[in-house]
């Protein structure tokens, strides 16, 4: 499965990739930095664990998903083909294969062709609000506490 995540609540994408790696051995997680190098991410997903058979992949600081801006067109063009490659690969994905897609923008491109097949084959989740009063609710875990005491802590703290 593919996931992209994007906006810029750091701490919600945060929260989220924690239950993701939760479910997974550490061995068999792999964080990966985005620099450009769709090949080493390709090499990374095609790839097959010794240990298990579940692998989670976590590509940081994507910027295939952004809008283009004129300075960056050369920079597209020679990464075209590495992205047709991704495009393959998501098209055929590994099914013992996690991609989490993370992107600290406010927003992506809907009109590229990849955020497309993402929408289409994946999930696309936005992090842009940080809900206050339900973060302090989630990490008061099995507790319950009503809205009233959250509104009595944040006003105390």
């Amino acid at each position: 499965m593919t996931y992209l995540f994007y906006g810029k609540e750091k701490y919600l994408i945060d929260e989220e990739i924690k239950k993701f790696k939760a479910k997974y051995d550490d061995i068999n997680i792999v964080d990966i930095t985005y620099n450009n190098n769709l090949d080493k991410i390709i090499d990374e997903a095609n790839s097959i664990s010794l240990f298990a058979e579940d692998k989670l992949i976590i590509v940081n600081d994507t910027t295939i998903f952004n809008r283009k801006k004129k300075s960056e067109d050369e920079v597209e063009t020679d990464n075209k083909d590495n992205l047709d490659v991704l495009i393959n690969y998501l098209n055929n994905q590994n099914d013992q294969v996690t991609l989490i897609f993370i992107n600290n923008q406010e927003t992506i491109d809907n009109t590229k062709k990849i955020t497309k097949l993402i929408k289409e084959k994946g999930i696309i989740k936005e992090f842009n609000t940080l809900n206050i009063k339900e973060t302090i609710k989630e990490l008061f875990g099995k507790y319950k506490i009503s809205y009233d005491l959250i509104d009595l802590l944040i006003n105390r703290v």
